[in-house]
């Protein structure tokens, strides 16, 4: 939503016109502004009472670092940056799309017809972050775009660098938005980095969020949030199928038991089996006196098929499939984040 400028607010930053507000956070404000040529852009800058704060400007800076090693069909390429500049500022792609918080606050959960299209896009968008070796740390539907063609996701503010090295993000902090934290996030005595598993947990909540309107850990207070998300199971209620499966596990409490943003993508599209929930472990009955009689003879185990890799024309035959469904307008705003993944991945 673009609202007018206020009084104070910058009207130029460097070679770009500000011309109205896009949104607004507790550190800095997104504009939107237009260059030289009449293009509309987005403009982040720090507030000017915190530009004279050399962590935040080292954050701005890693900001500008991060969303240059993230591929743009996924996010709002980087045009321009002056992380030198008072204050410094940030200009991207003007991504036209409303977010998935605004579409689902002001349309309730997303139909049949289109979830699936936004969550894999979400998903491929997601993959490739990754594989850029950043972790978002704030996936959120504020932060997902929906526009034509793909899902982008945005604001890199505090994302931080698979290899952990970032010293503007270190371990002990407690950054992001409570509803879609880990539940390591929250301890920060734990001295070991968040990593790309944190994204997997947001990405739970977000698809939760998506079909049903509501968080699957929500209470009164973040403290409370906090709790449920640390030690209650989710609640979803709403659901089904492969989507529901792949909630659970991405929702498991243990990092290490999250699938990887790519096995997420690749159980979507088909292309491999949907995740097997645990058996339900039921308590043994009471023990028995020992049979005077000789011990049966034991059941061989039965023999589990060992999963089979989809051969190449399985795989050909999904691609097309997917493709057919893009074409059909089932997936249509996932054209360019799959079409992106399948190349890569062919």
């Amino acid at each position: 939503m673009i609202t007018p400028l206020r009084v104070g607010d910058p009207t130029r930053l460097g070679g770009y016109e500000l011309v109205g507000r896009l949104g607004t956070g507790g550190m800095g404000t997104v504009y939107l502004g237009r260059g030289h040529n009449g293009q509309r852009v987005a403009v982040k800058t720090i507030r000017t009472e915190y530009a004279w704060d050399d962590t935040l400007r080292g954050r701005f800076r890693s900001e500008v670092n991060r969303l240059r090693q993230v591929p743009s069909f996924c996010t709002a390429a980087v045009l321009d940056a002056d992380s030198d500049h008072d204050p410094p500022y940030l200009v991207v792609d003007y991504v036209s799309g409303p977010s998935l918080a605004a579409e689902v606050q002001q349309n309730g959960p997303l139909s049949p017809d289109s979830l699936p299209g936004v969550i894999i896009g979400a998903t491929a968008a997601l993959v490739a972050i990754h594989q850029a070796g950043v972790v978002h740390r704030d996936l959120k539907p504020d932060n997902v775009l929906i526009t034509l063609g793909s899902i982008k996701i945005i604001d890199f503010g505090v994302a931080r660098s698979l290899d952990h090295t970032s010293q503007h993000t270190a371990s002990g902090q407690m950054i992001g938005t409570v509803q879609y934290m880990a539940p390591e996030s929250f301890d920060t005595t734990a001295g070991g980095p968040v990593t790309a598993a944190a994204d997997i947990f947001a990405w739970g909540v977000l698809v939760t969020y998506a079909a049903t309107g509501r968080t699957p850990f929500t209470a009164n207070t973040p403290p409370a949030t906090a709790l449920r998300i640390a030690t209650q199971p989710p609640d979803l209620t709403g659901l089904t199928g492969v989507l529901r499966g792949l909630v659970v596990q991405a929702l498991s409490k243990r990092p290490e038991d999250r699938p990887t943003a790519r096995q997420l993508l690749e159980t979507l599209l088909g292309i491999t089996p949907a995740p097997v929930p645990r058996p339900h472990r039921t308590p043994l009955p009471p023990s028995r006196p020992r049979s005077t009689l000789p011990p049966a003879s034991p059941r061989p185990a039965p023999s589990l098929p060992t999963p089979v890799p989809p051969s190449g024309e399985k795989r050909s035959h999904t691609v097309a499939f997917i493709i057919l469904m893009v074409l059909t307008g089932l997936l249509g705003v996932t054209l360019t984040s799959v079409l992106f993944y399948l190349v890569d991945n062919t």
